[in-house]
């Protein structure tokens, strides 16, 4: 069995609209596997109205494994493409991953 490096998960909800943003900037930069699901939710700053209802916005959540090291790298390009300093529009958070099993784009540390 391969083992990985120490690993996180970057958790990023960005509007729909931005999405493909996050992605060409993750591609461009050597992040290459993502998966992405789509949701809607709203907070107290994104909530329109029309005609007195609320709508919710569409939301994209993308997940994607990356080395320690490429952490900040992964949540700045997340924020900048999608518009995260933007109340509203999103976040990005990071969670420890304690183990991978799996295809991974980092190279395997292999165990005897």
């Amino acid at each position: 069995m391969a083992k990985y490096g120490n690993l996180k998960l970057v958790v990023t909800i960005v509007r729909e609209e931005y999405a493909d943003e996050v992605f060409n900037k993750y591609k461009e930069n050597g992040i290459e596997g993502w998966t992405v699901t789509k949701a809607r939710g709203a907070s107290k700053e994104s909530q329109d109205k029309i005609l007195g209802m609320p709508i919710e916005p569409q939301k994209e959540i993308i997940f994607t494994v990356v080395e320690d090291k490429d952490t900040d790298h992964a949540l700045e390009l997340a924020e900048k493409a999608g518009n995260l300093s933007d109340e509203g529009n999103g976040l990005s958070c990071v969670v420890d991953v304690e183990k991978a099993i799996g295809i991974l784009a980092s190279k395997p540390i292999t165990t005897s």
